[in-house]
């Protein structure tokens, strides 16, 4: 508290300022936090602590946007520097000027013999809801101000501070001594000083001062040093990062308590460790299932896999990642990525293959994710891009959307998973293990130079698909499987009974009965061709795009008494219909030996009903289509369960505009 007064950073309040409305000033306690070793001290004060009003101060204090980078991205880009440079500022929080100071006042005496005293803090406080936006905002107009005068510093403040920890770096000597020169002179016009200085050139810590550098000192990358144990580590001479490990619990009473705080503290924020982790994740996941109390004890199997785990633990110090991704700063590079799923876990890593202009090839991993199983069951997000199933859940739905919009068929292949890293993660590994495996760097054929040599054929497809099958437990305790539907045209068989006919085929006969006199005539396809047109034209009757629809729906017309108007009088009723569809089901085994006018319907039934054009429609598409042939949407949520449902062995088909839309190019 004495620092506080000497550094100006507290100042004692006036006889005359002190009684002031309560609105105006707020009061706020205060108590010290030692560090490790017990010996320094950092007064924290408590802005949750609420008044006589029963309101505190962080109630009302507005908390301010999100201005902080995040953590995975500052440490990825720090990867990416030949030469790399950390350094912090010194006393941050302490630097920054609060007008407000009367809502930051305090009470303090130097010894119990002494009166108590009013004071207030001139600076930002710990433990105030505002602080972190106030000083990272400080800072970042600190380096728009001086964009002009201090071009590097400027972009490395905005971009490479996490909180006051800078972490940046440059491609050559003379431009990392500028941006350590533009640094100090930038954060020094604002009366701010950078300590603390490391890097893995000598020559450039050769120019600091010795009392103002790390020296070989390993960095400690971590945002909460009093709370995490397990924290990533920088060591700038040999410029590798590796682990500080303290050994997981497994002493008295094991409960899930105990385990969540045991995990909670492993930090690895770009996944490094995450054929380790995945296991006490998959372990958490088994107890919540069981429904076990906090503070009960777990069962015994899992305390021995636990234990297994901590003992294992030991050998994770002895992994080390270069930080530098590349060969050189200059070569070339490309990203691989893999993936793989499991009944227990799914997981994705990413690694960097560069190459040096002498045929030196560097393979890194760059970042993995890794998740659960979800507790609810569902499929296994399937991967393969040969086609979508209208039996895919909403849980892989809206990924193989997303996987569709982000990439291209092109870019995915099938490897074995001998050779693909996610598959360690999927299984998950023990430390020791891990170290000899090819998680780390990557596969064999990474190594090797163009074109690699890899099994990249998709494994053929039963008719039922695996991850659809179903096991049922049985009372002698084994598991049966339902078995596989004996074929497609027994199914279309099966579909063709009494509900499907009158749910389906009724609803499919309305669609292009326009009229409405329950019989499909060639005025019903003339009207339709107008609605296509509206639709098309969102409202509008375009002559020449009606021409067009109307030379495409006589196609369709004469191609549907061809095969469904048995009775030869330009009139196709429900019963011939029905008959038709009869016949394709009993000779037909997909649906490319349609006929070409439902084939071509089919597309453009899908691409109509597809609003957003994300390559599957959901119940909300299937409305709007509805409404727009002026059906009834009472049931409509009902009708496409159902259709779902009867639909497991349909693939989703895909639809070309430019050749069905009339005027799309």
């Amino acid at each position: 508290m004495d620092d506080y007064l000497k550094l100006g950073h507290m100042e004692l309040i006036p006889e005359n300022e002190i009684d002031v409305p309560a609105c105006s000033s707020f009061y706020l306690p205060h108590h010290p936090v030692p560090n490790k070793n017990g010996d320094k001290f950092r007064v924290v004060f408590d802005g949750s602590a609420k008044s006589s009003s029963g309101i505190s101060l962080n109630d009302k204090l507005m908390v301010g946007p999100q201005l902080q980078t995040d953590l995975t991205t500052l440490l990825l880009r720090f990867r990416m520097h030949k030469i790399a440079i950390t350094t912090d500022i010194e006393k941050m929080y302490r630097q920054i000027t609060l007008h407000d100071s009367d809502f930051q006042r305090i009470v303090w005496r130097n010894s119990p013999f002494e009166p108590i005293q009013d004071f207030r803090l001139t600076r930002i406080a710990y433990g105030t809801a505002s602080v972190p936006y106030l000083a990272i905002k400080c800072l970042q107009q600190l380096a728009l101000n001086e964009s002009n005068n201090f071009p590097l510093a400027s972009k490395a403040a905005l971009k490479d501070f996490y909180v006051d920890d800078l972490m940046a770096g440059a491609n050559s000597l003379s431009e990392a001594l500028e941006l350590q020169n533009q640094l100090t002179q930038m954060v020094s016009s604002a009366r701010l000083v950078l300590r603390k200085w490391a890097s893995n050139c000598s020559k450039l810590l050769n120019s600091i001062n010795s009392d103002m550098s790390l020296s070989n000192t390993s960095l400690n990358i971590n945002n909460d040093d009093t709370v995490k144990t397990l924290g990533i580590l920088w060591h700038p001479a040999s410029d590798v990062f590796y682990f500080k490990i303290t050994p997981l619990s497994f002493e008295g009473t094991l409960t899930e308590r105990t385990l969540l705080s045991t995990i909670a503290k492993t930090f690895d924020p770009l996944g490094w460790l995450s054929p380790i982790t995945i296991q006490y994740k998959t372990i958490m996941q088994r107890l919540w299932k069981q429904q076990l109390k906090w503070d009960e004890r777990v069962p015994t199997d899992i305390k021995l896999e636990w234990e297994q785990l901590a003992n294992d633990v030991q050998f994770v110090k002895d992994i080390k990642i270069p930080r530098f991704l590349l060969v050189d700063s200059d070569n070339l590079f490309h990203l691989f990525g893999f993936s793989d799923a499991s009944e227990k876990a799914y997981a994705a890593a990413i690694y960097c293959r560069s190459v040096s202009y002498t045929g030196k090839i560097n393979v890194q991993l760059i970042i993995a994710k890794t998740r659960v199983a979800p507790l609810k069951t569902v499929s296994l997000p399937r991967l393969e891009l040969c086609g979508a199933l209208f039996r895919w859940k909403t849980f892989v739905a809206n990924r193989v959307a997303k996987i569709q919009t982000l990439s291209s068929a092109t870019q995915w292949h099938h490897i074995s998973g001998s050779a693909n890293p996610a598959d360690l993660v999927t299984r998950g590994l023990s430390s020791s293990t891990l170290l000899t495996s090819i998680w780390l760097c990557g596969p064999k054929f990474l190594h090797e130079t163009f074109p690699f040599q890899t099994d990249s054929s998709v494994p053929a497809l039963n008719d039922a698909v695996p991850e659809e099958s179903i096991s049922r437990p049985t009372h002698l305790g084994t598991s049966t499987r339902v078995p596989p539907r004996e074929s497609c045209r027994r199914t279309c068989r099966e579909r063709m009974g009494s509900t499907f006919r009158h749910k389906h085929l009724y609803t499919f006969h309305k669609f292009w009965d326009i009229n409405d006199d329950g019989v499909l005539t060639w005025e019903d396809f003339r009207q339709l061709a107008e609605k296509y047109t509206k639709i098309q034209r969102r409202g509008k009757l375009d002559e020449d795009v009606f021409k067009r629809w109307e030379s495409i729906l006589g196609k369709w017309w004469d191609e549907l008494t061809h095969h469904a108007d048995f009775n030869k009088d330009a009139v196709v009723e429900f019963d011939e219909w029905l008959r038709f569809f009869h016949n394709l089901g009993t000779q037909t085994k997909s649906h490319k030996e349609l006929p070409d006018f439902l084939q071509t319907y089919l597309q453009l039934f899908f691409f109509i009903m597809d609003s957003n054009k994300d390559g599957l429609f959901c119940v909300k598409d299937y409305k709007k289509y509805l409404t727009a042939h002026n059906m009834d949407v009472t049931r409509a949520k009902e009708c496409f369960d159902c259709m779902l449902n009867v639909s497991n062995d349909l693939h989703f088909i895909g639809c070309d505009a430019a050749a069905i839309l009339p005027g799309v190019s």
